[in-house]
Order: structure tokens, then sequence, then C-alpha cells
């Protein structure tokens, strides 16, 4: 007679035995073969299911790995996104943030700082005055 597998194991066609799907694979009950996790999410070995990364990170190798600071990116993401001029972000992070009003930033970045000519006094650029 013959059986299923059980969840997280597949058998081919001729097979008598059954095995585990590899890591990035996964298998439901009675599968023939083991399916490849979607875009934006990993498994382990012997997965029934795959996991979706979360915002903060991309998939790199089977792993979510957090997006650096400058970066950003949504939950399944396969890249982290740059984060535009006028914006900065810190590592794992989902969105990037606007710069307080009057600091500006190239793309990339981690920070925001006055522009050229002016100083950052009490939370405000200042324009610099000479003496």
């Amino acid at each position: 007679t013959c059986g299923n597998c059980a969840a997280v194991t597949f058998s081919g066609a001729a097979a008598t035995t059954c095995g585990n799907c590899a890591a990035g694979k996964f298998s439901g009950a009675g599968a023939s073969t083991c399916g490849n996790c979607a875009a934006g999410s990993t498994s382990s070995a012997g997965a029934s299911a795959c996991t979706v990364c979360p915002a903060g990170s991309s998939v790199t190798s089977n792993t979510c790995s957090a997006c650096t600071a400058g970066k950003f990116s949504l939950a399944g993401s396969t890249t982290c996104s740059t984060c535009p001029a006028d914006t900065f972000s810190l590592a794992d992070a989902s969105t990037c943030t606007n710069c307080p009003a009057g600091q500006i930033s190239t793309a990339g970045s981690s920070s925001c700082w006055c522009p050229p000519g002016s100083s950052l006094q009490l939370g405000s650029c200042v324009p610099c005055t000479l003496r």
C-alpha cells in the first residue's frame, strides 16, 4: 500500500521513503516535491511553511538580514532600498524619516546636518555670521 508523507517531508514519483526539504524550501503533507519559498521569505530545513522576513530586513542566502543605516525595506523585501536625499534611517528601518526643518542629507544617510554656511544652535540651523 502507498502512504502519504507527513508535512515537512516529500517523496518523489518512484521513491519508497520520505525525505526532508532543504532550507529555502517547504513541503505540505502528501507532497511529492518541495516548493521554493517565495521571494522575501525563508525557511529552515524540514519546514512545512516559509516565514516572511520582517520590515527593515531583506533576504540574503535564505537568511533575513537587517538593512544598514541609510536604507529601509517593507516586510517580504528581497533588497533594502536607499533613503532619498533630505531623509535618513537607522539600521533595521521600515521607512525613512524626513530631516528636521532646515537640515539636509544626501541619499543613503544615517543622519541630517545643517547646510554649509550655517550651524546647529538649540536644535535649529542658524546662518553663520562673520566676526
